[in-house]
């Protein structure tokens, strides 16, 4: 089950998203609800959620400002932006700031966020992959003894050019 937080200034709006749809059915759960951006950042980190929802206007910390704040945190997790706005520019701008995909407000309909759920859960399940296969290549680095092979393989791992691995393997290949 994934855990699906609500962070919206409106009790109404966070009350129709928590009913209206088929959480379970979509294999998520509410983990928690929101008003603003402040308490939203402290309930993320004691929840760890895997999804968040975000509406972008709100008071004292808005939509834009926790999207920045959760691009900081180590938790991995999608955001997707909750608007009743048809300007697109706020959704370019939440999506330059992380935001996985958005949900319109008014009307909202259960398709839509169906498929940004969808979309929010494989970048996660994207994400959370390539986290543990990062962490088995610095373990790997980390605990290898021989410093050249580690050197080496810091670099196929990083993505260095075989020029830059020439830099040093010539001059101990000259030296031998």
């Amino acid at each position: 089950m994934r855990k699906v937080m609500i962070v919206d200034d409106e009790s109404v709006t966070r009350s129709h998203i928590r009913r209206s749809f088929p959480w379970t059915d979509w294999l998520c759960m509410i983990c928690g609800e929101a008003e603003n951006g402040v308490k939203a950042l402290e309930l993320f980190r004691l929840e760890q959620p895997d999804i968040v929802l975000i509406d972008l206007t709100m008071p004292e910390m808005d939509g834009f400002a926790l999207l920045e704040k959760l691009r900081d945190e180590t938790t991995p997790h999608s955001s997707i932006v909750l608007t009743a706005h048809r300007d697109f520019d706020f959704v370019r701008k939440a999506m330059a700031l992380g935001a996985s995909g958005y949900i319109l407000k008014s009307p909202i309909d259960p398709d839509s966020a169906k498929s940004a759920i969808e979309r929010a859960s494989k970048l996660l399940d994207e994400r959370r992959s390539n986290r543990e296969q990062q962490d088995s290549h610095r373990y790997l680095i980390r605990n290898y003894r021989y410093s050249l092979r580690r050197k080496w393989m810091e670099d196929l791992f990083s993505g260095a050019t075989a020029d830059e691995r020439e830099k040093y393997i010539k001059p101990l290949l000259q030296s031998a």
